[in-house]
């Protein structure tokens, strides 16, 4: 009978005897696979069968495939999953088996897992009353095939230091406890990076931590990271340990703010808009007052479709700061969205009460006038919008579109 052992696209060469009570499940990157076939006279072969399961052989399927070469048989798999094979080869003497029945093991099974992990770190907290010194990192990990070791925690002294290697952390629930390496102290950029069994990998970091030194480290007065050891995948540079500052609370909170800002920017460009509202959501924790991150955040969460939860947030950025033009705009955005003509209609007059010469607002309410069946009102603001300065004319554009439909008496349009 034929030995089986299969290649991934990446061109990795994995080696798979028959099936026995004592083999593992192996994991490939790739939904396409050459599946090698070991057997004594390959050139005796005058056929080949792949019988594929998708669910530890209790449905069979005997799929197309494509030789290459004697040994070689091309497959790709229809999606990530768990699949079994079992190869039946045909010669002059007849074939190596009989079709496979219902409830017989696959010679070799393999999981396919083409999709990086789900990381993301929330807040880094180190409790300094331990001797151990424990950073507690809150995180979401999301992957089914993660495996026992696929943690891996990297530390750097802020924004100019080389990478070091912090070893595997153990995730409990919510949260990495990872101890902070003898000798470590000051402020640290953190990276954890999840590598499933597959070997697929995501990262995430948090900037700007702060870890105080230890009782031996103040005695002796030591200040400087620890000598780096295995550095991460990235393009980092080395660069020389520096001193320890002590920051203050509003500093790192600042830092954390701004890092969660830029990081839910980046995933806005990407259309990731639940991601980019987990980021501001925990901005918000450390800025509750910032009327910026709060209209932040109810922007992702009205991309998500999350009207009612970005209008409350965009409440509180208004309670904050009662003159704050774009949280006043969102209000009047989420309630024309949801069809609350009225509602849009006294944010956009508190709106004209700020900014008076904006065209943009005078021509949306405009808009919502007409959707109320005011026509003159709708009329007259369209109006005011020709009277103002508009940079390209886009605006006044589509006012005088406006008038020419639908204004009361056309002769009056300019």
């Amino acid at each position: 009978m034929a030995r089986v052992r299969y290649v991934t696209a990446a061109g990795a060469l994995v080696a798979l005897a028959l099936r026995t009570s004592g083999d593992e499940v192996r994991y490939v990157p790739s939904q396409q696979m050459l599946l090698s076939l070991a057997t004594d006279n390959p050139r005796a072969i005058t056929s080949i069968e792949l019988w594929v399961t998708a669910n530890g052989g209790q449905v069979w399927r005997c799929e197309p495939t494509e030789r290459a070469g004697d040994i070689l048989l091309r497959f790709r798999a229809p999606t990530d999953g768990r699949f079994g094979f079992f190869v039946i080869l045909g010669s002059d003497a007849g074939p190596s088996a009989q079709s496979p029945p219902a409830g017989i093991a696959p010679q070799v099974e393999c999981v396919v897992d083409t999709v990086p992990p789900t990381l993301q770190l929330h807040a880094a907290e180190v409790d300094a009353d331990r001797a151990d010194r424990q950073l507690r990192l809150r995180v979401s990990v999301l992957d089914e095939n993660l495996g026992p070791s696929g943690l891996r925690v990297f530390y750097r002294a802020s924004a100019n230091g080389a990478w070091r290697d912090g070893g595997t952390a153990a995730l409990a629930g919510n949260e990495i406890n990872w101890r902070v390496p003898s000798g470590v102290a000051g402020i640290l950029d953190i990276r954890v990076t999840a590598t499933d069994l597959a070997g697929n990998r995501a990262w995430d970091e948090i900037q700007a931590v702060h870890v105080p030194a230890d009782d031996e480290e103040n005695a002796l007065g030591r200040d400087s990271l620890a000598e780096p050891t295995t550095q991460p995948a990235s393009d980092e540079t080395p660069v020389a340990s520096v001193t320890r500052a002590e920051p203050t609370q509003t500093s790192t909170s600042f830092n954390q703010v701004e890092r969660l800002k830029r990081l839910a920017q980046r995933h806005m460009a990407e259309r990731q808009y639940s991601l980019a509202a987990a980021r501001l959501e925990d901005a918000a924790r450390l800025a509750p007052q910032d009327g910026d991150v709060l209209v932040d955040l109810a922007s992702a969460l009205y991309q998500s479709g999350r009207y009612a939860d970005a209008e409350a947030r965009l409440a509180a950025a208004v309670q904050a700061a009662p003159d704050h033009l774009r949280a006043v705009e969102g209000l009047a955005l989420v309630a024309a969205t949801q069809r609350r003509y009225p509602a849009a209609r006294e944010h956009l007059l508190h709106l004209l009460r700020l900014e008076p010469g904006s065209a943009v607002t005078w021509l949306r309410y405009g808009d919502i006038e007409h959707r109320l069946g005011n026509v003159e009102q709708a009329a007259a603001a369209w109006r005011r919008v020709l009277e103002l300065q508009d940079p390209d004319g886009a605006v006044r554009d589509k006012a005088a579109k406006r008038l020419k439909y639908f204004a009361p008496d056309r002769r009056r349009q300019p």
